[in-house]
This record gives C-alpha cells, structure tokens and sequence, in this order.
C-alpha cells in the first residue's frame, strides 16, 4: 500500500518468500492470498465520515479498545488525531556515551560524518539525526547510543549516586543500563 514504484506481484511474490522462511508454508499461504487480495485494489476501509471507530481501528491501525478510550476523552476529532499522531514515525534520537565523547563534540563528529544533529528537545546530550546510524562510523566506534529522550526520564529520575548499585529489572537493549552504568 505505500511502496510507490514497487510492482504488486513483487511485493506479493517477496511478502510470500518472508512468510515461507521466518515461519512456515502455511504461513505463506496465507500471506499469499492476503497480498492477492490487497494487490487488486485499494482496500475498503470505512470512512471517517460513516464509521468514526471503524476508521481508526482499520485504517489508523489501533486497537478497538484504545480506539474507544480516546473517543470517549477527546471525541472523535480529537480521537482521529491522535491515532493519525501515533502513527507518525519518531525521529532517529542519539545520546552522547559520555565517557568517551562530549555533546558538542559528537554534534561536531555527526555533521563531519554528514548528517546534519539537531538539538534533543530537552537533554543537552541528544540529537535527533536523519537515516540509520548504524551507518556511521562514530556508531561502530561507541560514542553514542540510539536513545529516545524518553529513556532518559526514569534514569534520571532514579538519581543513582556513583558508587551505587543498580537493578534494571526491565532491560531490554540496554540503553537506560549503560546510561545507568555511565552515571554512577
């Protein structure tokens, strides 16, 4: 649906190759007679205008019961935006490792390698960066990690002394864990 430039049988043909080999043959039957079907056409969705809630669940993509939670608190204007907000990508936010590197150097370091860092909205040490990070090479070399300036707040929040010892009972990459690490 929003692969301009790509003919539908390919996308049906490598959507089918996926399903085969991250699951099963079935799961590629499956995946074949659904990109078929959206291939032929435009998908029905219900419209805004006739079916408010079953808009946003269809082709807003959010659950029903999240879908009735912000129609009941904002209405349904309020309800579409933000289901419409939620399904705006973040931007790619880094955080400066500091043991290795200063803000003002890493912004230096990023706009040499070409991209061009914006300043995080709230932490001296984030910039938000355009395309994948993994492609520079001040990535490969540890001086900075992928961070939203979300992860930063229950870090920061926990105000670990250096010295301290440090449970992260929710780790999943590790970000607030070195962040963590790196504080105390």
């Amino acid at each position: 649906l929003y692969m301009s430039g790509v003919p539908g049988y390919a996308a049906v043909s490598e959507t089918v190759n996926l399903a085969r080999y991250l699951c099963d043959a079935g799961s590629g039957g499956l995946a074949n007679a659904a990109m078929r079907r959206i291939a032929e056409g435009p998908v029905p969705f219900p419209s805004f205008s006739d079916d408010p809630a079953g808009h946003m669940v269809h082709a807003l993509s959010h659950p029903p019961l999240l879908v009735e939670a912000f129609r009941k608190k904002f209405g349904d204007e309020g309800a579409r935006a933000l289901c419409c907000a939620d399904n705006v990508p973040p931007p790619v936010t880094v955080r400066a490792f500091g043991p290795k590197i200063s803000p003002e150097a890493l912004a230096a370091r990023l706009e040499a390698e070409g991209t061009s860092p914006r300043p995080g909205r709230f932490f001296a040490d984030s910039f938000d960066i355009d395309g994948a990070p993994q492609r520079l090479p001040s990535f490969n070399e540890g001086l900075f990690q992928v961070m939203d300036e979300a992860g930063h707040l229950p870090v920061l929040l926990l105000a670990p002394r250096q010295g301290a010892t440090v449970f992260d009972a929710c780790a999943g990459p590790g970000g607030k864990s070195v962040y963590l690490a790196e504080l105390v």
